[in-house]
C-alpha cells in the first residue's frame, strides 16, 4: 500500500506532464483540467474496472459546501484491494491528498467520509493497494459511490455542570480525517477536551484543534496518555468554541471525546504557616515533590510543575530572606499573595546568582501589617519520583 500510495501523486503528474513539486499555479490547474477524467457528483453510484489500469480518476465539482461518503467496493472474489485518495484542487502543497483509506469501508473496501468540502473541484484517486505499484493484469470490477452525508451541521457537545463531563463517539478513517463539535462555553470556566482511542485499535493518532471565538486556535497532539490528544481551556467566554477531531494514524477507528468541566475556581493549596522561632531568626522546612504533590494551576495553564505554599506573618518594615535548596531539581520561588482568582505574584526568582547553582532566593520586605504567601515549585515539570527539597526563612 505505501508504495503505491507514494506512486500515484508520480502518475498523475506524468499524465499531465508537470513536474510532482510544481507550484498550482494556472497553468497546472489547466493541466488538471484537461487531464483524461471521469465525472461523478453527489448521489451517484459509478462502476468500473481496475483493467483499465493500476488507477482511475474522478472529477467531482461541487457547487457548495457539503459533507460527503466516498465509498469503494469491490466485487465479490476478485482480488481487488480498494484504495481512494482524494485531491482538492487548490490544496498547498500541490499533490498532499486531503484525505485517504483503505480499509475503512468493512473488509478491504475503502471508505472516506469529508466533512464540510467548501465549492470547489476534488479529484477521487480509485487505485489498488495489491497492485504494489506495478501496472499489471490487476482488472477487477469495483463501485464507486459518492453519497451526501445527511443532518450535516457541526456536532453539538452538551455544556457538563461543574466538576462534569460529557461523552461523545465516533469513527474516523486514517490520514487527517476529521470531524467538527462545538460547545458553549461559559465565562470564566475551565475545561479539559481528551481525545482518546476506543479500545486497542492499533494504527490510530489522536490529534485536537480548539478554535477560539477570536478564530485563533491552540492544538495537541500527545499530551494525553500515550498518543491520545488533550487540550485545557483555562479561561472560557461566553461564547462558542469549535474543537476539531483529527485521526493522525493511517487506520480507521473508533474515538472517544470527553470535555470536563473543571469548574470555575483555581485549584490552590492551603498554605502552612511557618512560624518563627522568637528567640532564633532562622527557620527550616523541608519538604517532597511526588506523584501525590499538587500541580501547578494559573488562569491559562495546568502544568507538570509541582509546588507547595506556606505563609509567614509581618509587620510592615519587617525583612525576611526565603532560600530554596535542592539536588534533585531546579528550584522556583514567588512570593505574592492567595486571591481568589489565583496567586498574585509580586516577586520571583530562579537562581540565587551563584555560578552553576539552580537554588533560588528571595529577600522581602513587608509593606503593610498581614501574610507573605511563598510559593515554592520546580522550574520545570518533572517525573513522580521523591525530589526533596529545603526552604530556609531568615530574619
Amino acid at each position: 500500500m505505501k508504495k503505491l500510495c507514494s506512486a500515484i501523486p508520480a502518475l498523475l503528474a506524468a499524465a499531465m506532464a508537470v513536474p510532482v513539486h510544481a507550484e498550482p499555479d494556472a497553468d497546472i490547474q489547466r493541466e488538471i483540467q484537461q487531464l483524461e477524467q471521469r465525472e461523478i457528483a453527489p448521489g451517484d453510484t459509478v462502476a468500473g474496472d481496475m483493467a483499465d489500469g493500476l488507477y482511475q480518476v474522478y472529477r467531482l465539482d461541487l457547487k457548495e459546501t457539503q459533507s460527503l461518503l466516498i465509498e469503494l467496493e469491490s466485487e465479490r472474489g476478485s482480488g481487488l484491494d480498494p484504495l481512494i485518495f482524494l485531491y482538492e484542487l487548490s490544496n498547498t502543497p500541490m499533490w498532499e491528498p486531503i484525505g485517504e483509506d483503505d480499509d475503512g469501508g468493512g473488509g478491504l473496501n475503502a471508505a472516506l467520509e469529508q466533512r464540510h468540502m467548501v465549492p470547489n473541484e476534488y479529484y477521487i484517486v480509485v487505485a489498488d493497494a495489491n497492485s504494489g505499484g506495478e501496472i499489471g493484469d490487476v482488472g477487477a470490477p469495483f463501485s464507486l459511490s459518492v453519497k451526501r452525508v445527511e443532518n450535516d451541521p457541526v456536532q453539538q457537545i452538551e455544556t457538563p455542570d461543574e466538576t462534569g463531563s460529557k461523552f461523545v463517539s465516533f469513527r474516523l478513517n486514517g490520514n487527517e480525517s476529521s470531524r467538527e463539535l462545538r460547545f458553549q462555553g461559559k465565562r470564566g470556566a475551565r475545561y479539559r477536551i481528551d481525545m482518546e482511542t476506543a479500545g486497542w485499535d492499533e494504527g490510530l493518532d489522536p490529534r485536537l484543534v480548539l478554535v477560539h471565538p477570536d478564530g485563533s486556535a491552540i492544538s495537541d497532539d500527545d499530551s494525553g496518555s500515550g498518543l491520545d490528544a488533550r487540550l485545557n481551556l483555562l479561561n472560557s467566554d461566553d461564547a462558542e468554541y469549535i474543537i476539531r477531531a483529527i485521526n493522525t494514524g493511517e487506520a480507521s477507528g473508533q474515538f472517544i471525546l470527553t470535555l470536563t468541566n473543571l469548574g470555575t475556581r483555581l485549584k490552590m493549596v492551603q498554605p502552612v504557616e511557618i512560624l518563627m522561632d522568637t528567640d532564633k531568626c532562622l527557620k527550616t522546612v523541608e519538604g517532597v515533590f511526588n506523584a501525590g504533590t499538587p500541580r501547578l494551576e494559573t488562569v491559562d495553564e495546568i502544568t507538570d510543575r509541582p509546588y507547595a505554599t506556606y505563609a509567614i506573618w509581618g509587620s510592615k518594615g519587617d525583612t525576611v530572606t526565603v532560600s530554596m535548596h535542592s539536588d534533585d531539581f531546579d528550584t522556583f520561588l514567588e512570593a505574592g499573595t492567595i486571591t481568589p482568582t489565583g496567586f498574585a505574584v509580586a516577586s520571583s526568582n530562579d537562581d540565587d546568582g551563584r555560578e552553576g547553582s539552580t537554588n533560588s532566593n528571595l529577600e522581602l520586605t513587608w509593606e503593610a501589617d498581614g501574610y507573605i504567601h511563598i510559593r515554592a515549585s520546580s522550574l520545570v515539570g518533572h517525573g513522580d519520583g521523591e525530589n526533596r527539597y529545603k526552604l530556609l526563612f531568615i530574619q
